[in-house]
């Protein structure tokens, strides 16, 4: 920050000695006539763009993250008689993860989202990534991650951070994680949101790229971000042959209206190698990887869709040059 003097030279520069052009303003910045919240909010923002903080946040993060994790020997049992209090480090956590399902619907409390995603996903950083990811779904982290996508709107950057926790819960495709996720869809009313959830994303992406004419493009932000989430998750779901879901992305025969994920991820790669730019080269191998998950096993049904869709374009989904990156997969 510099201090701006009468004549826009800037207060740091030496005074040589004309008088009190150059004398510090200070007093004058906090009479400033802007709104004090507002311009701590944008400094905060362009703050954060800067690798080295972020970085810096994220190691806070995680070591709050073991801090929280260690709550129950941070006083001794003596102590925690005497004033009869409880620290369980399980019971906070699960208080978080119910703060987080009432907070999506609560735009004011964005923030606070946000910051307690951090956390738990912070968690499973800190010690063995099954064991955490099975900590956090056996305390409904999972549940609460599919209910706020299938019931909430909360903005995309918001939204993002609940995919971002999902799927490290999920990650590596966990087996526990996977039966709780189909046990949800099996018994929760709605379950069918989720799945129209992904299918608007998807569909989004799909529209924006036939719309954009630029062919060196690169896919990156927010957008990009979330439509590489929503294929992790995807791929994680039906991760090891998981039948019970490889199934179920492609038919939800317990809901009214379904959604094809499987013709979903085909017609997006297709849209992706019909623009054939560099710029969406790790989309198009994410797509391939979650369509790879679809079939082993083998899932014969998701197989048989995928060859029905490629009797057309089979040329198209298996050969594809992006400026001399040739990729083919035959998957």
């Amino acid at each position: 920050f510099f201090f701006q003097a009468e004549d826009g030279i800037r207060d740091f520069c030496l005074s040589r000695g004309l008088g009190d052009v150059y004398k510090r303003q200070i007093s004058n910045l906090f009479n400033y006539p802007w709104n004090s919240s507002k311009c701590f909010a944008a400094f905060r923002n362009s703050l954060v763009t800067f690798p080295c903080v972020n970085e810096e946040i994220e190691k806070e993060m995680q070591t709050l993250s073991k801090a929280m994790l260690k709550l129950g020997s941070a006083f001794s049992e003596e102590t925690l008689n005497d004033y009869k209090l409880s620290m369980d480090s399980r019971e906070l956590i699960r208080k978080i993860i119910g703060f987080l399902q009432d907070a999506s619907r609560a735009p004011e409390h964005a923030d606070s989202a946000a910051l307690g995603l951090s956390l738990l996903r912070g968690m499973i950083d800190t010690g063995k990534r099954e064991e955490m990811q099975n900590m956090l779904d056996g305390l409904g982290a999972t549940k609460m991650v599919l209910v706020v996508v299938s019931e909430s709107s909360v903005e995309n950057d918001l939204l993002l951070k609940f995919f971002e926790l999902g799927y490290r819960i999920i990650e590596g495709g966990n087996r526990r994680v996977q039966k709780t996720v189909y046990n949800f869809f099996m018994n929760y009313a709605h379950s069918e949101r989720f799945f129209g959830k992904l299918e608007s994303i998807i569909r989004n992406e799909i529209t924006r790229l036939s719309k954009n004419t630029d062919k060196f493009v690169k896919e990156d932000g927010e957008e990009g971000e979330l439509i590489q989430q929503t294929l992790k998750i995807l791929q994680c779901f039906t991760e090891h042959h998981y039948s019970d879901l490889q199934n179920y992305i492609r038919e939800q025969h317990n809901c009214r209206t379904t959604y094809n994920m499987v013709v979903s991820v085909l017609d997006l790669l297709r849209t992706y190698l019909e623009k054939g730019s560099q710029g969406y080269y790790d989309n198009i191998l994410q797509c391939f990887d979650t369509l790879n998950e679809f079939v082993q096993g083998p899932c014969v049904k998701n197989q048989n869709a995928c060859l029905l869709y490629t009797s057309d374009a089979a040329d198209d989904l298996l050969c594809v040059d992006l400026g001399g990156r040739r990729i083919i997969k035959k998957k």
